[in-house]
Parts: structure tokens; sequence; C-alpha cells
């Protein structure tokens, strides 16, 4: 039985997304794991989220300015201001949200996956 804080831990993580949520409950199902179980793995590259976490490590790999940019803003714990063009290609992939023309990670999972890798 799932209860709300773990709801809560689930949502912090993912933002609401309904895809990410989908991929959570459907591995939840699967492998009969809570989710404190799913979380721990979920920002690795064994976890649920792993195919989709891959898929925007490789595009941030076709472009080194693309994933200098995205490393300033998955390190800091502050939004980040970006260069125009290179803040647009982030958010347009899905990587970052802005605040007052300032970059954040858009969900704490792609926080946590990318702090470690860029």
């Amino acid at each position: 039985m799932i209860n709300i804080s773990e709801i809560e831990k689930l949502m912090a993580i993912v933002g609401g997304n309904p895809y990410l949520i989908k991929l959570a409950l459907y591995e939840i199902y699967q492998h009969n794991i809570s989710i404190d179980d799913l979380l721990k793995t979920a920002a690795t590259d064994v976890g649920c989220y792993a195919d989709h976490l891959q898929r925007h490590w490789w595009h941030l790999q076709q472009s080194p300015e693309l994933a200098q940019a995205a490393k300033t803003v998955m390190n800091s714990n502050q939004p980040v201001q970006l260069e125009t063009m290179q803040g647009l290609k982030l958010h347009s992939i899905g990587l970052v949200n802005f605040q007052e023309n300032q970059a954040t990670p858009r969900y704490d999972l792609y926080h946590l996956y990318f702090r470690n890798r860029l």
C-alpha cells in the first residue's frame, strides 16, 4: 500500500510529470517494490528512469557547449543566468525551467542524475 509520504517523495523528484509518474507506477507494480526502493535508484543508470535519462545525456553529448550550460545549472543550488540560445535549447529538450530569465533544473531527478555526470 502506497502512503501519502511516499507519493510526496515521488512527486518531489519528478515534479508531477505524468510520463515519469507512469514509469514509476509501472515499475512499482511490475516488481512489487515501494516508492522508497524505487527512489534509491531513480537517478542512476539502473533505475526505472535510466532510458529517459540516458536519452537526455545523449543529447547533451552531441553539443559540448550545451553540456557545459547544463553542468552549470545542475551543479548550482541557485537559479543560473545562461546565454540565451543555450537556455532555450535546454528548455526545449525539457531539462530546465526558467525563473525570471534564470535557469533551474526542471526536476530534482535531472539535478541528481546530471550533477554526477557533467
